[in-house]
């Protein structure tokens, strides 16, 4: 995506930049580093200010991603650039061994100075005081509310008012359509597509294709293939606090609200039949006609399925009442046995800044929190971005207070519905259970 010219153009801003920085040393506080966005000027001011001499080594930790590796990549070398007297060791890690690797490094204080983890697990990691808290000397807490969107930042807070991560990959649910499947029933996909949870199932029932002996050709909705995007989303849109109480710290969606969303999906496959365990529809493939998705697998489809003509729209939500999404985050925090604390912060800072959010955004890598980036009005003009950008802003954030240990929960309470015949209420109540005892394991050690 004109990356050759991007590259070029970032080099001489990069480079103009350092000569302001070089004659502006008592620059106050407020001014900024280099902007990465041929389109943007340079409105955010947080990275390099006040810190003329940052100086340090840090080290950091993801979880791979090729497109975010490279990314990551460009930040680490324009900052050193501005920055000649700081290292900086970026690591990506795969995803397989990253939990375990950056748990075990963590416990014998030996981590990363910076690492990344879902924003929904930064309490997990304040409860064993593992990370540190946003210096007042780079945002207080009203600059950083200030900056950011409420409802993005919302899980950044611990229980001591203050912030412990800044956005990373955040990633909003979407509808993805097969505009084909959808004219080939009489509808068009930008007028028809389905509002509410009632309508996506009728759609999604006359999607549906089978061949003379019963068999599915053609899914309505791909569900089977990643079951997680449902029974994440429809329980967070339809329980009014989402799936977690973050006073107590206990589950909160074993309740009608809860059990009414969990049996929408499960009746999807049971009932309506518009996916099958053994069936699998996928929407890259031709085989579904619908998903329900994180936006990045729209991002993708152009290299996933390059010959099929897609759309992308809000996703449904519960009938009766407001439009709505749920989105899933990550977090960069800075280790509580950092010795470059002031040097990790800017850095995570200067990757946040708000050029380096609508390069991201631009290159489908990531969507924005800063609310100036939200707002450009360069960002809607392309309407597939502008949908994720809608999305995001009814959007409400996963909130269960765990990633894979709570996958491993939901999936069982899935199957045990879907494939073993459980009643949803005994399923859902059982998931329920079990993740209140994991809850108190996290945050008491009971």
């Amino acid at each position: 995506m004109l990356s050759k010219l991007r590259s070029q153009i970032v080099f001489v801003l990069v480079c103009a930049m350092c000569f302001l920085f070089v004659s502006c040393q008592n620059t106050p506080k407020g001014t900024e580093s280099a902007a990465t966005e041929l389109t943007t000027t340079v409105t955010d001011t947080k990275a390099q200010d006040a810190k003329p001499e940052l100086k340090g080594k840090i080290v950091a930790w993801v979880h791979h991603n090729d497109a975010e590796a490279a990314l990551y990549k460009e930040y680490a070398d324009s900052f050193k650039k501005i920055n000649p007297n700081v290292e900086i060791d970026f690591q990506t890690i795969p995803y397989d061994s990253y939990w375990d690797k950056l748990n075990v490094a963590l416990e014998s204080k030996n981590g990363p100075d910076i690492f990344r983890i879902p924003a929904n697990v930064l309490g997990e990691y304040h409860s064993r005081k593992q990370i540190l808290p946003i210096p007042d000397d780079l945002y207080t807490g009203e600059s950083f509310e200030a900056a950011y969107s409420p409802n993005i930042v919302e899980l950044l807070r611990m229980p001591d008012g203050k912030f412990y991560g800044m956005p990373s990959s955040v990633m909003p649910d979407v509808l993805i359509i097969n505009n084909k499947m959808f004219s080939d029933i009489g509808l068009n996909p930008q007028t028809d597509a389905p509002k509410t949870w009632s309508e996506f199932r009728d759609i999604a029932k006359r999607l549906t294709v089978r061949d003379d002996k019963g068999n599915l050709k053609i899914a309505g909705a791909s569900i089977m293939t990643s079951p997680y995007q449902y029974y994440w989303t429809f329980p967070i849109q339809n329980c009014p606090i989402g799936v977690a109480d973050a006073a107590t710290r206990k589950p909160a969606f074993a309740n009608d609200d809860g059990y009414n969303a969990w049996k929408f999906l499960t009746d999807l496959i049971l009932v309506d039949k518009v996916d099958s365990p053994e069936f699998k529809g996928v929407i890259q493939n031709g085989t579904a006609a619908m998903v329900i998705t994180e936006y990045v697998v729209f991002a993708d489809l152009k290299n996933t399925a390059p010959d099929i003509e897609f759309s992308i729209h809000l996703p449904p939500y519960p009938d009766g009442k407001k439009p709505s999404a749920s989105y899933t985050s990550w977090a960069f925090t800075v280790s509580a046995e950092s010795k470059s604390v002031d040097v990790a912060w800017r850095f995570i800072d200067f990757m946040d800044s708000e050029e380096n959010q609508k390069v991201a955004a631009l290159k489908a890598v990531d969507l924005p929190s800063r609310m100036n980036v939200l707002e450009d009005p360069e960002l809607s003009k392309d309407a597939n971005l502008n949908v994720a950008l809608e999305a995001l802003k009814i959007a409400k954030p996963y909130n269960a207070f765990g990633w894979d240990d709570v996958w491993y929960i939901e999936q069982a309470a899935f199957e045990s519905i879907v494939l073993n015949g459980t009643s949803v209420k005994a399923a859902v109540d059982e998931a329920s259970q079990k993740l209140d005892a994991l809850y108190a394991k996290k945050f008491t050690g009971n």
